[in-house]
Order: C-alpha cells, then sequence, then structure tokens
C-alpha cells in the first residue's frame, strides 16, 4: 500500500520553536519586503515551503498595520486546521515590527470594503435575509443579496462575499456560526431586505439562542444499537456500512453540530473491492483506537463506518473542532500504518449526511 506523505510531518511543540527561530533570524528582511510590497518574491517563497512543512492546509495574509507588518495564519475555512493555525500563533514570538494573528480578524463594517475582479463589495450594496425551514429549525441559511450582481459573473462574485463575510465577521465567526449561503442579485429576493451591517448581531442573537436550547447528553449504554446495511456503488461494487440507527434518530442532534469522517484507503486481494482478512483485522483495529480516543461521550458520539471500493469511511459527531482534529492527526500519523488516510471536520447540525441511512431504517 502506498504511504501517506503526511505521516513525515512533525507537529510538535519543538518544530514549532523551531520554525519562529529561523522566523526571527530572518525578521528584518520579511519586514522590509512587506514594507516595499515585495511579499511575494520577498517573503511568501521562503515562508510557504517552511509552513507547509509544520503543518500541511495553513495559510497567510501579510500587510502593513500601522507601523507593524501583520503576519495572518489562515486555515482558509476549513475547520479541521483552525487549532493548528492557533497553535502556531500561540508561541509566535514578541518582534517590535511585527503582529501575529491566528484567522482573519474582524474589521470595522465601515472599513469592509473587498475588490474582487471588477466588483467591489461594501456595506451599502450588500444585504441580506434569513431562510427558515421548519424541519430544521435552526440551520442559519442566509442569502446575501448584491446590487450589482451578474449571473454571468457568480463565481466571482460568491468568491468576493465569502471574503467580504470572513473580514467583517472574522473568519472564526464565519466558519462557525453560518451553516450556508446563497447570493443573489435583488430581483430574486422573496423577502425584506436587511442592511449587512445588521448581520452581525442576528447571528450573534441567533447563537445565544441555540446554546440555551441544546445542552443534553446523550446515554449512549441505554440507547445504542447499531445496524449492517449492504448495498452496491458506482461500477457494482459492494458497500456494507455499520451505523447506530438509533442514535440517528435522537433528536438533539445540533447538540453535536460537527461531523468528523476519517477516510483510510486499502488495497485488497479480493476483486469486488471487499477488505480481505488481514486488512479488515486493520481496519477494525484502527476503528477501535479511534473510538477508544474519542471517548468522552459527552462531547464525541460514535456513527458508525461504511466499507467499500477500497476505502474505508468512519464517522463521529462533536461538540467541538479542536481537541479531537489534534487527537485524530496525531493518532493517524501514530497508528495509520501504510493505510493512505485523510480526515474531514465539517459542520451539519442535522446529520443530513446519513439521511440515507435513517431512511432505510425507517421503512
Amino acid at each position: 500500500m502506498k504511504q501517506d506523505s503526511r505521516k513525515d510531518v512533525v507537529k510538535d511543540p519543538e518544530a514549532i520553536s523551531e520554525f519562529w527561530e529561523w522566523f526571527i533570524k530572518n525578521e528584518a528582511r520579511f519586514f522590509n519586503a512587506v514594507q516595499a510590497g515585495n511579499v511575494e518574491d520577498g517573503f511568501f517563497k521562503l515562508l510557504a515551503p517552511r509552513l507547509s512543512k509544520l503543518h500541511p492546509g495553513i495559510f497567510f495574509l501579510t500587510g502593513l498595520f500601522g507601523s507593524k507588518a501583520e503576519l495572518v495564519l489562515t486555515p482558509d475555512g476549513n475547520i479541521k486546521n483552525i487549532v493548528f493555525a492557533e497553535e502556531i500563533v500561540s508561541m509566535a514570538p514578541v518582534l517590535p515590527n511585527w503582529v501575529f494573528t491566528a484567522l482573519k480578524p474582524p474589521t470595522s463594517i465601515e472599513n469592509a470594503s473587498i475588490q474582487v475582479g471588477d466588483y467591489v463589495f461594501t456595506k451599502d450594496n450588500l444585504h441580506f435575509f434569513a431562510n427558515e425551514h421548519r424541519i430544521y429549525p435552526d440551520e442559519i441559511d442566509l442569502s446575501i443579496v448584491y446590487d450589482d450582481y451578474n449571473e454571468n459573473a457568480d463565481e466571482i462574485i460568491t468568491s468576493g462575499i465569502y471574503i467580504f463575510l470572513d473580514n467583517y465577521l472574522g473568519e472564526l465567526q464565519s466558519i462557525t456560526l453560518i451553516d450556508s449561503v446563497t447570493v443573489m442579485g435583488r430581483d430574486s429576493a422573496d423577502q425584506e431586505l436587511i442592511p449587512i451591517t445588521s448581520l452581525q448581531d442576528f447571528l450573534t442573537w441567533r447563537k445565544t439562542e441555540f446554546v440555551e436550547e441544546y445542552e443534553s447528553n446523550y446515554a449512549s449504554e441505554n440507547n445504542d444499537s447499531f445496524s449492517v446495511y449492504k448495498g452496491e456503488i458506482k461500477g457494482g461494487f459492494p458497500l456494507v456500512a455499520y451505523m447506530n440507527t438509533q442514535l440517528l434518530e435522537w433528536e438533539n442532534k445540533p447538540s453535536r453540530p460537527y461531523i468528523i469522517r476519517i477516510s483510510l484507503e486499502y488495497q485488497s486481494t479480493h476483486a469486488d473491492g471487499i477488505p480481505d482478512d488481514e486488512t479488515m483485522i486493520a481496519l477494525n483495529n484502527l476503528d477501535e483506537a479511534l473510538v477508544a480516543s474519542l471517548q468522552d461521550g459527552s462531547t464525541y458520539l460514535y456513527i458508525g463506518q461504511q466499507t467499500g471500493d477500497g476505502v474505508r469511511e468512519i464517522y463521529f459527531v462533536s461538540k467541538e473542532f479542536r481537541i479531537c482534529s489534534k487527537i485524530i492527526n496525531e493518532l493517524l500519523s501514530e497508528q495509520a500504518g501504510d493505510f493512505i488516510h485523510s480526515y474531514d471536520i465539517y459542520k451539519d447540525k442535522y446529520w443530513q449526511t446519513f439521511e440515507r441511512y435513517r431512511k432505510h431504517y425507517n421503512l
């Protein structure tokens, strides 16, 4: 089996300290590059490989912050990497010419102006309204209305609006509070438009309501009931899933709004893509190690796994995304062996990811 190169990435405090020692040695050169506007050649080309070695998936922005240069480390919307950006910045040195920031910080709405291509986004040409869903009442589904919307430039405009939201709300709030966004022009709006300046207050109100409503725990020792599903995927290959069907009926799903999906690619001697005996044992051992590592039932719940066509996916749901990301990253690096491995953490308040299993269960 092919090894995943990410196994070789070191993410301990010593590696972070070495990174900052390297930065200190070069900080005067980097500061001059930012001042001169030569960030690509004089800064980024040197920073990128060092940061990628420390942790892949961390990106960066820079610019002048008064008389200082600011370096912002960002996961660029990827929830699982938030904790690693924060961890690196938490160990940053105090330097007279520099400000180090984890995640894009919020800016005053008066100063939140973004230009992408020929389109400019400001508080004056953006509005919003919230879409309500009877089945998913706590979903924060926003329609962002842009005065200069052009359907032919939808991709550019949508990108610009996401950048605007990151800058206005701050990246952490933008990622964790908003569930989905639809971009449109005024002609397509079917509700009263609210000034974008009110979005922060709206999200704060919805967050308060959400926290107050969902503080329940799941009594797994009394309720767990797993079922086995067998089906076919594209190409006629078999797919076998083992899911906690009782948990999927739990009414307080939004109390664990983050889905953890761990993917393990394997090779099998079986032509149908189902693991051979040796591979199955290794996959099950890793599955059990993950369950044991995420054993805090008040925070994480094991949903189950599915296997087929050379991939096993293991699923958990979680209240948080920082600690579990570190746990999973470390465990996979140490125990995944030759499996090509990856994991994702994303928000899905009502666990729609697993709806196909609920529908089958309720037949």
